[in-house]
């Protein structure tokens, strides 16, 4: 068995990058060590276990000296991997660089630091119209009711046409999956977006300043809005009707391009399917690696995954035209200025055919 390696590195100076939250040690020695690795950016040759080990092969000659630079936002996509332990014998290096929040990630895509990341259908479509060099390589399909619109116990608020007048925050950024619901909740309801105050913020920081009273209304998405249910936090409107549930595997022009990282990438996009089902299928032991990994309280954990399951397939037919229609809607919103022509930004063939 070869020596394992591990090296750090900064994230680049440009985008900062979180560090993930901490977590106990995992319960095997392989997940103890990834647990033990897991840093704002870590580069890591991952093998049997979850290390980089030689076992007496090379890897194959197209997945050599290949580093994937994955862009992860709060360190979740790390985390399923870990759990299923879906990254056992990978025969190139993984660069984890971890982001609190989509617009650090982007400006990190922007400027050529990250290969691949996963994001929301919205802000994938609106990253293409910012003209990121991206394309998206994967779909994936999950549930709606852990994104949700909730006032605090007592509030005088029972319906999102009484958000009229009111000041509602959002987590965490325009376009986002949170802020899609509010809009669209608002058109449902008939209230004009103009007559509501609507302002952005952090999910932790949205959390406190709702557990504090200083909120009339939060729009935002699990752990946090099962949080502020458990805490009293009454639900006025999830995401059934109006979010897709939909989630994008983005990569780069510039990686695409490059035969060794496009195999990575189509190499990575089928183990993080089968992590996602084994997840599907092992909810408490998945939900314990968020006790574990990011503390977590156990029932937060296990309302989290049990209301978030979701399943990764290919950009067919039928996804590609519900995204090209919920371009138009982002023209029709005023949340993009122009339409983009989605087939040109969608990569057949890297993963599903």
């Amino acid at each position: 068995m070869g020596r394992a390696t591990e090296a750090k590195r900064a994230a680049p100076a440009a985008p900062k990058a979180a560090a993930p939250a901490a977590g106990g040690a995992p319960a095997s020695p392989a997940r103890r060590r990834l647990a033990h690795a897991l840093g704002g950016a870590g580069l890591l040759g991952l093998g049997a276990g979850g290390l980089l080990a030689g076992c007496g092969r090379s890897a194959a000659p197209q997945f050599d000296g290949v580093t994937l630079r994955l862009g992860d936002q709060q360190g979740m996509t790390r985390l399923l991997a870990d759990a299923a332990d879906a990254l056992a014998g990978l025969p190139y290096q993984v660069e984890w660089i971890t982001f609190p929040s989509p617009p650090p990630l982007f400006e990190a895509f922007r400027g050529g630091h990250v290969d691949f990341t996963y994001t929301n259908d919205i802000l994938a479509l609106v990253a293409a119209t910012n003209g990121l060099a991206l394309r998206l390589v994967a779909a994936s399909a999950g549930e709606v009711g852990g994104i949700g619109i909730v006032v605090p116990a007592g509030s005088p608020i029972r319906s999102v046409a009484d958000l009229r007048g009111r000041d509602v925050i959002v987590s965490t950024v325009r376009g986002g999956i949170a802020d899609w619901l509010l809009q669209g909740a608002l058109a449902e309801a008939g209230v004009d977006p103009r007559e509501v105050n609507v302002s952005y913020a952090l999910q932790n920081d949205a959390l406190t300043a709702f557990q504090t009273g200083r909120v009339q209304a939060w729009a935002t998405n699990d752990p946090q809005l099962f949080i502020a249910q458990q805490s009293g936090g009454r639900l006025l409107r999830d995401g059934t009707g109006i979010n897709s549930g939909r989630g994008i595997f983005v990569a780069s022009v510039e990686a695409l391009g490059q035969a060794g990282k496009r195999a990575a990438i189509a190499d990575l996009l089928g183990r993080l399917a089968r992590a996602r089902e084994w997840a599907n299928s092992h909810l408490d032991e998945f939900a314990l690696a968020y006790v574990k990994r990011v503390r977590f309280e156990p029932e937060v954990a296990r309302a989290m995954v049990g209301r978030g399951r979701v399943t990764l397939g290919p950009l067919d037919d039928s996804v590609v035209a519900e995204l090209a229609a919920l371009d138009r809607k982002l023209v029709e919103r005023g949340v993009v200025a122009k339409a983009i022509d989605v087939n040109a930004i969608v990569e057949r063939g890297v993963f599903g055919g």
